[in-house]
Parts: structure tokens; sequence; C-alpha cells
């Protein structure tokens, strides 16, 4: 659809520059900009919002877009019990073949990390973390011995914060091998 620079909604109210961090003294633009975005000397109304995709059955409770070494992009986000991957405007559930669906507690989200050919993610203490091929048909549990809420890469090494490995030890950090995100054996050959 093409824009008609003529039609009222269009038209640009002339507002100078967005200068927030200025005094208000004698300034020539404006300090807020709600709900605009820029146009040529001015600007317009945020266009509303169009549903891209559907399929997910829950709450979003967080994504990735990962991208491959080809360049290609793989979408996945979780709900509360499920993982999903994008397939041309449907959410797909990818949720693990063993263990079925996920128990992620009302107050944690998932959190997700792409590792070479792969996204990894983690939802809180009550799942293992979660690994899948990019472009493949589920995840699989990541059996490292820990449950965590954040997960991050570091250079060479997949890191795992706030962490539970048992019911005493939590809050810390713990990382993979070097360039091994399936291995969590403390190891100082590893690192």
């Amino acid at each position: 659809m093409a824009i008609d620079k003529h039609d009222p909604e269009y038209l640009p109210v002339p507002f100078g520059e967005w200068l927030p961090d200025q005094p208000p003294t004698g300034l020539q633009g404006v300090v807020t900009a709600t709900n605009v975005i820029p146009d040529a000397n001015s600007y317009r109304p945020f266009p509303s919002l169009v549903t891209f995709a559907t399929g997910v059955s829950g709450r979003c409770l967080g994504g990735i877009v990962a991208t491959d070494g080809a360049g290609n992009n793989y979408n996945y986000v979780g709900d509360a019990s499920k993982l999903y991957s994008l397939v041309a405007t449907s959410f797909t559930n990818v949720t693990r073949a063993s263990g079925g669906n996920y128990s992620t507690a009302t107050d944690d989200y998932w959190e997700f990390v792409n590792w070479g050919s792969t996204v990894i993610g983690v939802n809180g203490f009550t799942d293992n973390p979660q690994v899948i091929t990019l472009g493949g048909a589920t995840f699989a549990n990541l059996s490292i011995g820990v449950k965590a809420k954040h997960i991050a890469v570091m250079r060479d090494f997949v890191v795992a914060g706030n962490i539970s490995d048992s019911a005493a030890n939590v809050y810390r950090v713990r990382w993979s091998a070097i360039n091994n995100p399936y291995s969590w054996t403390v190891d100082a050959v590893t690192s």
C-alpha cells in the first residue's frame, strides 16, 4: 500500500529535532517524542501493530533469532509449557520428544543463546537446559548437571548463571568446556 502524502493522517507535524539532553530554555526542538517515528523534518504517527505469526498457545516468555553460517535465520520462542519454531507465518511446536511439556515457573522466562549451528535455552530451575540444531525437528535435554535461569556466550564458552545443581547450591555461575557446550565437567584441561 502506497502512502498518500496528502492524507491528513500522514501529513508531517512541524516539530524540531528530538533533543532530550538539551536544556528547555530557548530549545529549538522537542524533549519528548512518544508514539511517533521520524520523517523528513518532522514525525509521523507510529503505525498500528499487526499480527505476523500465530501458533503460540500461551504467553510468549522469550525468544531468539539465530543465524547459521550461510546467513539463514531461525526463530525460536517459548511459553510456559512448549517451545516453538517459526515456519512461514506460523509457529510449530518443537518441544522435546522425550520428557514432554515444560514447567516454567510463573516468575521465570526463557533465555536462549546461539552457539554455532545450535540454540540452547534455559527456563529456570524446573527443566534441564534445551538444545536444538538450527532447523531441527525438536529440542532435546542438554544433560549438563545444572539448571539455570540465565545463559550467555562469552568468547569460547557457554556460561550458565543463577544455576541450581542442588538445593544448597544456587545463584552461582558455571561454564562449559572451551568450545564444547556439551561438556560441563570441572576440568583444568578444558578450562
